[in-house]
């Protein structure tokens, strides 16, 4: 399952469509220069 899933991988569900999910998973060394999800907090 989904919950399984984000479970195993460390990661956070954000949103499924139908059999469709999006999960999300922190990267533990991120690059300020490659995103930009470090402005949103």
């Amino acid at each position: 399952t989904i919950a399984q899933l984000c479970k195993a991988g460390r990661a956070e569900l954000v949103q499924t469509i139908g059999k469709k999910a999006l999960i999300y998973r922190k990267n533990p060394q991120p690059n300020k220069q490659l995103s930009n999800i470090h402005r949103y907090k």
